[in-house]
């Protein structure tokens, strides 16, 4: 992982699952009607105009609403065609989680496959059509992590609401087995109805964070911008945006930006992380420290933020401290090679080279000949 990476927490929001309890459906969350009152089309229009190649991620077309209208009728009630849809799709259609597939509802109908981002967009897309008032809803609390190209990824939740009051329930999908559940009653607390400019700027979120990957920056920060002017609510756009500019070297910008953040969200963990790269990167070290100290009272047994604090300690070279930290990240996240690797680096710093290699052996059994293990390498030359 390149040095400017060190410590980053991208968050895929929506798809990706964020933090902190909030007021939800169950205790008299919006109703449907209320939770759409932003006009993807106005939106999708303005992006269009400004340069950006955007599409409606909730468009369908006639084979799919063919095959919908076949399958439900639309003479039964709305609660009994939200039933039969959910099967539909589970049974006939078998869609399955997939972690960062962030598709459209056509591609998710046609890959049968996606994260929560793609499955909300497909349900709310093919309810609307069935006329459901169907809505996303919003988990801003990480309860996942993942990797992909030598990145960590935190992930918020997104998932799809009806109805209101008493009668208002959510209809998910999960990460583990793809395991569909239908939730109510108190179960509902942790998710927060948001309306569709929401949803398509944490839809967006995502592709800026692909965009990213695949070295499209210019194109993902200047996405990351026009969502954040119009959806300033979505912490995942400022904790992206802050990922980017501290990719770029622009700790000052993302100092600023991220600084910001936390004053509006003060428990959305992974902005700590990334404020703490931007601080050490503008050379802010008090500020880091305080970043660091308001990070682990939010969650000191975190594998992913015992792990940012590990690369703390290492990037101070203190070596031997954060290998102690990794370990412990390590137990948590036994089958993450981003620990691994970083753990075999701490440990041959430290000039403890059995531990080492012991921690070498473990990233090419878990990504062999993968970007990690070349790096380690390419770092240490007597690993190879």
């Amino acid at each position: 992982m390149p040095r400017s990476a060190r410590g980053t927490a991208l968050q895929r929001g929506g798809v990706a699952l964020a933090l902190v309890g909030f007021a939800g459906l169950g205790a008299g969350c919006a109703a449907a009607e209320t939770s759409r009152p932003a006009d993807p089309g106005r939106l999708i229009a303005e992006a269009r105009a400004g340069g950006l190649a955007i599409e409606n991620p909730l468009a369908i077309d006639g084979g799919m609403k063919a095959a919908i209208d076949a399958a439900v009728s639309r003479s039964s009630r709305p609660e009994e065609r939200m039933r039969v849809l959910r099967d539909y799709l589970r049974n006939r259609l078998e869609f399955r989680y997939a972690s960062s597939r962030t598709l459209t509802a056509r591609d998710a109908w046609r890959e049968r496959r996606g994260d929560c981002m793609a499955f909300a967009n497909l349900f709310v897309a093919l309810a609307r059509h069935l006329e459901i008032p169907a809505y996303f809803v919003h988990v801003r609390e990480v309860t996942d992590y993942y990797e992909r190209a030598g990145w960590f990824f935190v992930s918020s939740h997104v998932a799809v609401g009806h109805g209101s009051g008493a009668s208002a329930r959510v209809i998910d999908i999960s990460r583990e087995l793809s395991l569909w559940k239908e939730m109510s009653d108190w179960k509902l607390a942790a998710y927060q109805s948001i309306d569709d400019g929401e949803a398509l700027a944490l839809y967006y979120n995502n592709i800026g964070v692909d965009w990213m990957l695949a070295g499209r920056v210019e194109e993902a920060e200047r996405l990351f911008r026009f969502w954040l002017e119009r959806a300033p609510a979505a912490a995942e756009l400022h904790n992206n945006l802050g990922v980017l500019l501290n990719r770029r070297g622009r700790y000052r910008e993302s100092v600023a930006l991220l600084g910001r953040a936390i004053e509006s969200f003060p428990e959305f963990k992974p902005l700590y992380t990334n404020g703490i790269q931007a601080a050490r990167g503008a050379d802010r070290p008090a500020l880091a420290a305080e970043l660091a100290r308001r990070g682990q009272e939010l969650e000191h047994e975190d594998p992913f933020f015992i792990f940012a604090r590990a690369l703390n300690l290492y990037e101070d070279d203190a070596f031997r401290a954060a290998a102690l930290e990794l370990e412990r990240a390590r137990s948590a996240k036994p089958d993450s090679a981003v620990i691994a690797a970083w753990l075999a680096r701490a440990y041959l710093r430290a000039g403890q080279r059995a531990q080492g290699r012991e921690a070498f052996a473990r990233v090419r059994e878990l990504a062999p000949g993968g970007a990690l293990q070349r790096a380690l390498e390419a770092e240490f030359p007597d690993l190879r």
